[in-house]
Protein backbone atom coordinates (compact mmCIF):
# COMPACT_ATOMS: atom_id res chain seq x y z
CA UNK A 1 0.00 0.00 0.00
CA UNK A 2 1.27 3.86 -0.57
CA UNK A 3 2.52 5.52 2.18
CA UNK A 4 0.19 8.19 1.63
CA UNK A 5 -3.01 5.28 1.95
CA UNK A 6 -0.14 4.12 5.16
CA UNK A 7 -0.55 7.52 6.72
CA UNK A 8 -4.45 8.30 6.30
CA UNK A 9 -5.27 4.70 7.42
CA UNK A 10 -3.86 5.49 11.05
CA UNK A 11 -5.00 8.73 10.88
CA UNK A 12 -8.15 6.65 10.89
CA UNK A 13 -7.26 3.85 13.08
CA UNK A 14 -6.86 6.77 16.32
CA UNK A 15 -9.90 8.60 15.29
CA UNK A 16 -11.76 4.65 15.47
CA UNK A 17 -10.31 4.41 18.77
CA UNK A 18 -11.48 7.64 20.05
CA UNK A 19 -15.03 7.00 18.96
CA UNK A 20 -14.54 3.55 20.61
CA UNK A 21 -13.36 4.40 23.85
CA UNK A 22 -16.51 7.02 24.10
CA UNK A 23 -18.84 5.12 22.86
CA UNK A 24 -18.25 2.04 25.15
CA UNK A 25 -14.94 2.86 27.51
CA UNK A 26 -12.53 0.10 28.25
CA UNK A 27 -13.60 -3.25 29.19
CA UNK A 28 -12.34 -6.36 28.18
CA UNK A 29 -15.19 -7.43 25.79
CA UNK A 30 -14.85 -4.02 24.11
CA UNK A 31 -11.36 -4.39 23.65
CA UNK A 32 -12.03 -7.02 21.56
CA UNK A 33 -14.65 -5.47 19.50
CA UNK A 34 -11.95 -2.51 18.62
CA UNK A 35 -9.66 -5.30 17.91
CA UNK A 36 -11.89 -6.56 15.36
CA UNK A 37 -13.31 -3.29 14.28
CA UNK A 38 -9.45 -1.97 13.20
CA UNK A 39 -8.97 -5.42 11.20
CA UNK A 40 -12.17 -4.39 9.47
CA UNK A 41 -11.32 -1.60 8.62
CA UNK A 42 -7.73 -2.84 7.39
CA UNK A 43 -9.30 -4.75 4.93
CA UNK A 44 -11.47 -2.40 3.53
CA UNK A 45 -8.69 0.59 3.40
CA UNK A 46 -6.80 -2.19 1.48
CA UNK A 47 -9.95 -2.98 -0.98
CA UNK A 48 -10.37 1.20 -1.77
CA UNK A 49 -6.76 1.15 -2.38
CA UNK A 50 -6.64 -1.70 -4.94
CA UNK A 51 -9.94 -0.67 -6.57
CA UNK A 52 -9.52 3.09 -6.13
CA UNK A 53 -13.91 3.26 -6.65
CA UNK A 54 -15.68 3.98 -3.55
CA UNK A 55 -19.46 3.00 -3.47
CA UNK A 56 -20.84 3.70 -0.03
CA UNK A 57 -23.80 1.83 -0.47
CA UNK A 58 -22.20 -1.08 -1.02
CA UNK A 59 -19.82 -1.19 0.60
CA UNK A 60 -21.98 -0.17 3.92
CA UNK A 61 -23.96 -3.17 3.36
CA UNK A 62 -21.44 -6.02 3.33
CA UNK A 63 -20.07 -4.23 6.63
CA UNK A 64 -24.11 -4.59 7.95
CA UNK A 65 -24.28 -8.11 7.10
CA UNK A 66 -21.02 -9.13 8.36
CA UNK A 67 -21.54 -7.78 11.69
CA UNK A 68 -25.28 -8.88 12.07
CA UNK A 69 -24.46 -10.77 15.23
CA UNK A 70 -23.98 -7.19 17.06
CA UNK A 71 -26.69 -4.85 18.05
CA UNK A 72 -28.03 -2.87 16.12
CA UNK A 73 -26.65 0.21 17.85
CA UNK A 74 -23.48 -1.21 18.17
CA UNK A 75 -23.20 -1.77 14.45
CA UNK A 76 -24.32 1.55 13.68
CA UNK A 77 -22.10 3.19 15.54
CA UNK A 78 -19.07 1.24 14.32
CA UNK A 79 -20.16 1.88 10.91
CA UNK A 80 -19.65 5.98 11.37
CA UNK A 81 -16.19 4.19 12.08
CA UNK A 82 -16.08 2.41 8.88
CA UNK A 83 -17.45 5.74 6.78
CA UNK A 84 -15.13 7.93 8.61
CA UNK A 85 -12.07 6.08 7.49
CA UNK A 86 -13.40 5.26 4.12
CA UNK A 87 -13.45 8.90 3.98
CA UNK A 88 -10.28 10.07 5.35
CA UNK A 89 -8.32 7.58 3.02
CA UNK A 90 -10.32 8.60 -0.39
CA UNK A 91 -10.22 12.25 0.56
CA UNK A 92 -6.83 13.09 2.24
CA UNK A 93 -7.57 17.15 2.85
CA UNK A 94 -10.86 16.16 4.54
CA UNK A 95 -11.06 17.12 8.54
CA UNK A 96 -13.02 15.34 11.32
CA UNK A 97 -14.37 17.80 12.61
CA UNK A 98 -16.48 16.96 15.76
CA UNK A 99 -17.00 13.53 16.14
CA UNK A 100 -20.03 13.80 18.86
CA UNK A 101 -22.17 15.31 16.32
CA UNK A 102 -21.34 12.74 13.29
CA UNK A 103 -22.35 10.09 16.15
CA UNK A 104 -25.45 11.77 16.35
CA UNK A 105 -26.55 12.42 13.19
CA UNK A 106 -25.60 8.83 12.03
CA UNK A 107 -27.69 6.56 14.77
CA UNK A 108 -31.06 7.83 14.85
CA UNK A 109 -32.60 5.62 17.14
CA UNK A 110 -36.22 5.81 18.81
CA UNK A 111 -37.05 8.75 21.24
CA UNK A 112 -37.29 7.61 24.97
CA UNK A 113 -40.54 8.84 26.31
CA UNK A 114 -41.92 8.35 29.38
CA UNK A 115 -45.05 5.83 29.61
CA UNK A 116 -47.79 7.57 31.97
CA UNK A 117 -50.96 6.05 34.01
CA UNK A 118 -53.36 8.34 35.39
CA UNK A 119 -55.29 7.46 38.28
CA UNK A 120 -59.31 8.18 38.51
CA UNK A 121 -58.13 10.34 41.70
CA UNK A 122 -56.15 12.42 39.06
CA UNK A 123 -52.07 10.80 40.68
CA UNK A 124 -49.89 10.28 37.99
CA UNK A 125 -46.95 7.51 37.76
CA UNK A 126 -44.53 7.04 35.35
CA UNK A 127 -44.43 3.44 34.36
CA UNK A 128 -40.38 3.19 33.20
CA UNK A 129 -39.79 4.02 36.65
CA UNK A 130 -41.90 1.46 37.90
CA UNK A 131 -39.75 -1.75 39.15
CA UNK A 132 -40.90 -5.30 37.13
CA UNK A 133 -42.97 -8.14 38.33
CA UNK A 134 -44.74 -5.29 41.36
CA UNK A 135 -47.85 -4.03 42.26
CA UNK A 136 -48.33 -0.79 41.64
CA UNK A 137 -51.25 -0.77 43.71
CA UNK A 138 -52.69 -3.81 44.89
CA UNK A 139 -54.71 -5.61 41.44
CA UNK A 140 -52.02 -3.93 39.22
CA UNK A 141 -48.95 -5.31 37.54
CA UNK A 142 -46.07 -3.90 35.44
CA UNK A 143 -43.74 -5.89 33.80
CA UNK A 144 -40.64 -3.92 32.19
CA UNK A 145 -39.48 -7.04 30.43
CA UNK A 146 -42.76 -7.50 28.13
CA UNK A 147 -43.56 -3.34 28.47
CA UNK A 148 -46.86 -4.65 29.78
CA UNK A 149 -49.21 -3.48 32.99
CA UNK A 150 -51.88 -6.01 33.86
CA UNK A 151 -54.85 -5.76 35.91
CA UNK A 152 -55.50 -8.42 37.82
CA UNK A 153 -58.92 -10.16 37.09
CA UNK A 154 -59.16 -12.28 40.59
CA UNK A 155 -58.95 -8.32 42.35
CA UNK A 156 -60.86 -6.48 39.82
CA UNK A 157 -64.21 -8.73 39.10
CA UNK A 158 -66.54 -7.22 37.03
CA UNK A 159 -69.28 -5.91 39.05
CA UNK A 160 -72.64 -5.25 38.82
CA UNK A 161 -72.04 -1.20 39.42
CA UNK A 162 -73.70 2.06 37.53
CA UNK A 163 -71.83 2.96 33.93
CA UNK A 164 -71.44 6.32 35.61
CA UNK A 165 -70.29 5.84 39.11
CA UNK A 166 -67.25 3.53 37.08
CA UNK A 167 -63.40 4.75 37.53
CA UNK A 168 -62.02 5.39 34.79
CA UNK A 169 -57.77 4.76 34.63
CA UNK A 170 -55.80 6.67 31.42
CA UNK A 171 -52.36 5.10 30.09
CA UNK A 172 -50.15 7.34 27.54
CA UNK A 173 -47.85 6.03 25.74
CA UNK A 174 -45.28 8.84 23.78
CA UNK A 175 -43.44 8.78 20.90
CA UNK A 176 -41.02 6.68 20.32
CA UNK A 177 -42.73 4.10 22.35
CA UNK A 178 -45.47 0.99 22.27
CA UNK A 179 -46.92 -0.48 24.98
CA UNK A 180 -49.46 -3.09 26.00
CA UNK A 181 -52.37 -3.54 28.68
CA UNK A 182 -54.58 -6.45 30.31
CA UNK A 183 -58.05 -4.97 31.34
CA UNK A 184 -59.98 -6.81 34.12
CA UNK A 185 -62.02 -8.99 31.91
CA UNK A 186 -58.78 -10.45 30.42
CA UNK A 187 -59.21 -8.10 27.08
CA UNK A 188 -54.93 -7.30 25.89
CA UNK A 189 -54.75 -4.00 24.28
CA UNK A 190 -51.54 -3.39 22.18
CA UNK A 191 -51.10 0.80 22.16
CA UNK A 192 -48.65 2.04 19.62
CA UNK A 193 -46.76 5.61 19.58
CA UNK A 194 -48.48 8.38 20.51
CA UNK A 195 -52.03 6.75 21.13
CA UNK A 196 -53.58 6.51 24.73
CA UNK A 197 -56.32 5.11 26.40
CA UNK A 198 -59.23 5.68 28.89
CA UNK A 199 -60.55 2.52 30.51
CA UNK A 200 -62.55 1.76 33.94
CA UNK A 201 -60.45 -0.07 36.40
CA UNK A 202 -64.11 -1.92 37.19
CA UNK A 203 -66.63 -2.77 33.93
CA UNK A 204 -70.27 -1.70 34.42
CA UNK A 205 -73.14 -3.90 34.52
CA UNK A 206 -73.93 -3.29 30.51
CA UNK A 207 -70.78 -3.07 28.73
CA UNK A 208 -67.66 -3.15 28.39
CA UNK A 209 -66.47 0.44 26.93
CA UNK A 210 -63.01 2.32 26.48
CA UNK A 211 -61.91 5.15 24.48
CA UNK A 212 -58.72 5.58 23.03
CA UNK A 213 -56.85 8.45 20.89
CA UNK A 214 -54.10 7.10 18.23
CA UNK A 215 -53.93 3.61 17.37
CA UNK A 216 -54.82 0.35 19.60
CA UNK A 217 -55.05 -3.51 18.19
CA UNK A 218 -57.43 -5.07 20.46
CA UNK A 219 -57.41 -9.11 21.39
CA UNK A 220 -61.14 -9.10 23.31
CA UNK A 221 -61.82 -11.22 25.92
CA UNK A 222 -65.17 -13.17 25.43
CA UNK A 223 -68.15 -12.30 27.00
CA UNK A 224 -71.69 -13.29 25.96
CA UNK A 225 -73.58 -10.77 28.47
CA UNK A 226 -71.67 -7.54 28.41
CA UNK A 227 -70.07 -6.07 24.48
CA UNK A 228 -67.26 -4.52 24.22
CA UNK A 229 -67.33 -1.32 22.58
CA UNK A 230 -64.34 0.67 21.49
CA UNK A 231 -64.89 5.21 21.35
CA UNK A 232 -63.16 7.39 19.38
CA UNK A 233 -63.73 10.67 18.06
CA UNK A 234 -65.31 9.45 15.00
CA UNK A 235 -67.29 6.46 15.59
CA UNK A 236 -67.65 3.26 17.95
CA UNK A 237 -67.07 -0.11 17.31
CA UNK A 238 -68.99 -2.73 19.16
CA UNK A 239 -67.86 -6.15 19.76
CA UNK A 240 -68.14 -9.44 22.09
CA UNK A 241 -65.00 -11.33 21.04
CA UNK A 242 -62.99 -10.72 18.64
CA UNK A 243 -59.50 -9.38 17.09
CA UNK A 244 -59.39 -5.96 15.56
CA UNK A 245 -57.03 -3.15 14.87
CA UNK A 246 -58.22 0.77 15.03
CA UNK A 247 -56.55 3.55 14.03
CA UNK A 248 -57.57 6.92 14.91
CA UNK A 249 -55.01 10.04 15.44
CA UNK A 250 -56.16 13.23 15.46
CA UNK A 251 -53.47 13.99 12.43
CA UNK A 252 -54.75 11.62 9.84
CA UNK A 253 -57.33 12.43 7.26
CA UNK A 254 -58.55 8.73 7.16
CA UNK A 255 -59.23 6.63 10.33
CA UNK A 256 -60.12 2.89 10.06
CA UNK A 257 -61.19 -0.40 11.71
CA UNK A 258 -59.94 -3.57 10.96
CA UNK A 259 -61.04 -6.75 11.39
CA UNK A 260 -58.74 -9.85 11.99
CA UNK A 261 -61.07 -12.28 13.18
CA UNK A 262 -64.14 -12.35 15.20
CA UNK A 263 -67.11 -9.67 13.65
CA UNK A 264 -67.62 -6.24 14.49
CA UNK A 265 -70.57 -3.31 13.96
CA UNK A 266 -69.25 -0.01 13.64
CA UNK A 267 -71.45 2.73 14.22
CA UNK A 268 -71.98 6.39 13.45
CA UNK A 269 -74.25 9.27 14.65
CA UNK A 270 -76.55 9.89 11.31
CA UNK A 271 -75.24 6.54 9.73
CA UNK A 272 -76.73 3.18 9.49
CA UNK A 273 -74.18 0.36 11.63
CA UNK A 274 -72.09 -1.31 9.34
CA UNK A 275 -70.65 -5.14 9.96
CA UNK A 276 -67.33 -6.21 9.05
CA UNK A 277 -65.94 -9.64 8.40
CA UNK A 278 -62.97 -10.90 9.09
CA UNK A 279 -60.26 -9.35 6.55
CA UNK A 280 -62.24 -6.30 5.74
CA UNK A 281 -61.76 -2.68 6.82
CA UNK A 282 -64.19 0.28 7.65
CA UNK A 283 -62.56 3.24 6.82
CA UNK A 284 -64.11 6.86 7.77
CA UNK A 285 -63.19 10.15 6.08
CA UNK A 286 -62.67 13.15 8.08
CA UNK A 287 -62.63 15.46 4.46
CA UNK A 288 -66.63 14.52 3.34
CA UNK A 289 -67.65 12.46 5.83
CA UNK A 290 -67.40 9.22 3.51
CA UNK A 291 -67.40 5.69 4.95
CA UNK A 292 -65.86 2.87 2.96
CA UNK A 293 -65.69 -0.92 3.58
CA UNK A 294 -62.84 -3.04 1.50
CA UNK A 295 -60.91 -6.69 1.75
CA UNK A 296 -57.67 -5.53 2.91
CA UNK A 297 -54.17 -7.59 4.02
CA UNK A 298 -54.93 -7.15 7.54
CA UNK A 299 -50.95 -8.10 8.20
CA UNK A 300 -50.49 -4.12 6.70
CA UNK A 301 -52.35 -2.75 9.72
CA UNK A 302 -51.17 -5.13 11.86
CA UNK A 303 -47.76 -5.74 11.76
CA UNK A 304 -46.65 -2.44 14.27
CA UNK A 305 -47.55 -5.14 17.00
CA UNK A 306 -44.76 -6.48 16.42
CA UNK A 307 -42.47 -3.82 15.75
CA UNK A 308 -42.76 -4.10 11.73
CA UNK A 309 -44.05 -1.66 9.07
CA UNK A 310 -45.08 -3.87 6.55
CA UNK A 311 -45.81 -1.55 3.66
CA UNK A 312 -47.71 -2.34 -0.06
CA UNK A 313 -47.46 0.38 -2.49
CA UNK A 314 -47.49 3.26 0.71
CA UNK A 315 -46.01 6.80 -0.61
CA UNK A 316 -43.15 8.26 1.18
CA UNK A 317 -44.64 10.92 2.80
CA UNK A 318 -47.48 8.18 4.46
CA UNK A 319 -44.05 6.17 5.72
CA UNK A 320 -42.53 9.42 7.46
CA UNK A 321 -45.82 10.28 9.59
CA UNK A 322 -45.51 6.59 11.03
CA UNK A 323 -41.71 7.30 11.08
CA UNK A 324 -42.46 10.35 12.73
CA UNK A 325 -44.43 8.84 15.90
CA UNK A 326 -41.62 6.42 16.40
CA UNK A 327 -38.17 8.65 16.00
CA UNK A 328 -39.78 12.42 16.69
CA UNK A 329 -37.78 13.45 13.09
CA UNK A 330 -38.82 16.63 11.00
CA UNK A 331 -38.97 15.91 7.59
CA UNK A 332 -38.69 18.20 4.69
CA UNK A 333 -38.91 17.59 0.58
CA UNK A 334 -36.59 19.15 -1.26
CA UNK A 335 -38.27 17.73 -4.36
CA UNK A 336 -42.28 17.27 -4.07
CA UNK A 337 -42.70 14.66 -5.72
CA UNK A 338 -40.66 12.65 -3.68
CA UNK A 339 -43.56 12.22 -1.31
CA UNK A 340 -45.38 10.08 -3.84
CA UNK A 341 -42.67 7.32 -4.62
CA UNK A 342 -44.17 4.30 -3.65
CA UNK A 343 -42.76 0.92 -1.40
CA UNK A 344 -43.61 -2.51 -0.98
CA UNK A 345 -41.64 -4.61 1.65
CA UNK A 346 -41.18 -4.52 5.50
CA UNK A 347 -39.14 -2.41 7.43
CA UNK A 348 -38.18 -2.20 11.22
CA UNK A 349 -40.08 0.32 13.68
CA UNK A 350 -36.96 0.52 16.50
CA UNK A 351 -33.46 0.07 14.76
CA UNK A 352 -31.56 2.79 13.52
CA UNK A 353 -33.45 5.15 11.25
CA UNK A 354 -30.15 5.62 9.44
CA UNK A 355 -29.89 2.26 8.18
CA UNK A 356 -33.71 2.27 6.84
CA UNK A 357 -33.00 5.12 5.25
CA UNK A 358 -29.88 3.89 3.26
CA UNK A 359 -31.96 0.90 2.45
CA UNK A 360 -34.84 2.70 1.26
CA UNK A 361 -32.26 4.49 -0.67
CA UNK A 362 -30.47 1.88 -2.37
CA UNK A 363 -33.11 0.60 -3.98
CA UNK A 364 -34.90 4.15 -5.14
CA UNK A 365 -34.78 7.25 -6.95
CA UNK A 366 -34.49 9.13 -3.84
CA UNK A 367 -31.89 10.12 -1.26
CA UNK A 368 -31.79 11.64 2.54
CA UNK A 369 -29.49 14.17 4.04
CA UNK A 370 -29.53 14.34 7.65
CA UNK A 371 -29.24 17.04 9.73
CA UNK A 372 -29.63 15.70 13.65
CA UNK A 373 -33.39 15.15 13.58
CA UNK A 374 -33.97 16.62 10.37
CA UNK A 375 -34.57 14.62 7.18
CA UNK A 376 -34.50 16.50 4.09
CA UNK A 377 -35.78 14.23 1.20
CA UNK A 378 -35.03 15.17 -2.47
CA UNK A 379 -34.24 12.78 -5.66
CA UNK A 380 -30.88 11.57 -6.56
CA UNK A 381 -28.92 13.62 -9.10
Amino acid sequence: MEKKFKTKLEEAEQKADYLLDSLFGKNAEDVGKEDDDKQLLKDYAYHIEQSKELNIDKEWLKFSYRRHSRSMLYAASVAVILILAILIISNPGNEFRDQNLLTEQEVIMPVDGVVTLKFAGGKVVSLDSVMTDIELVPGIEVNQIEQEIKYNKQNNQIEDIPYEMEEYNELYIPKGKSYSLILSDGTKVWLNAESSIRYPVQFGSNERRVVIDGEAFFDVAHDTGKPFVVQTNDYNVKVLGTKFNVNAYKDEKVTATTLVSGLVSVSKEGANDLLVNPGEQISFNRSDGSIGKKEVDVELFTSWVDNKLKLESMRVEEIFRILGRRYDIDVFFSDEGAKDVEFTGKIPLNDNLNVILDQISIISNIEFQIEKRLIVVRYKD
